[in-house]
């Protein structure tokens, strides 16, 4: 099942009686007015969720705890201009076959927690992974040493505060994006 009501001037808070839709696979809300809090009972009974698309609802906040498990597998996620900071959500790391994730402009203050690094090096399945405009910190691990293993259609960390090196090696990643970081060390690739 789809709800696709993207981009149709809805407005007003995201009842929690959408849990109740179990064999959603698809909520896709985003380009509207909507606002409140959307918290875990939102999605507590949404195990078939596999795209979740919430970005340019400005008076959105996605408040879910530090510790809570998704009861679904997300494939797409998009969250941009949501605030869904400002700690990093941990919630994304038990998301093992995602390949869109989105989440620009989202209020994260908050150091990449390596373990989601980790996880994208290891499930090797982000396409478009877009974290920019947000104050995310913590040293830039060189993610294309494996790049036969791994490949980015687009990465984009702009406007972050990421340190380190700029990646030796971009593999076949189509689109990169890394200004406004504290990176250190010139791009040798080139």
């Amino acid at each position: 099942m789809s709800l696709s009501l993207s981009n149709t001037q809805l407005w007003g808070s995201i009842p929690t009686s959408i849990s109740t839709f179990s064999r959603l696979v698809e909520l896709d809300l985003s380009s509207n007015y909507l606002n409140g809090v959307v918290s875990h009972n939102h999605f507590s009974n949404l195990s078939s969720l596999q795209t979740l698309m919430l970005s340019y609802n400005h008076g959105l906040t996605v408040n879910l705890s530090v510790v809570w498990t998704p009861p679904f597998q997300l494939v797409s996620l998009g969250l941009s201009s949501g605030m869904i900071g400002p700690k990093f959500p941990q919630w994304l790391v038990t998301q093992l076959n995602i390949t869109n994730l989105d989440i620009p402009n989202a209020g994260i203050i908050d150091v990449m927690p390596e373990s989601f690094w980790s996880s994208m090096a290891y499930y090797n399945n982000i396409d478009v992974l877009n974290i920019s405009n947000n104050m995310i910190h913590g040293v830039l691990p060189n993610l294309f040493i494996a790049k036969s293993l791994y490949s980015f259609l687009s990465l984009d960390l702009s406007s972050n505060n990421f340190s380190g090196a700029v990646p030796s090696s971009l593999g076949d990643t189509i689109i990169l994006r890394l200004n406004n970081n504290k990176l250190s060390k010139g791009l040798s690739l080139l």
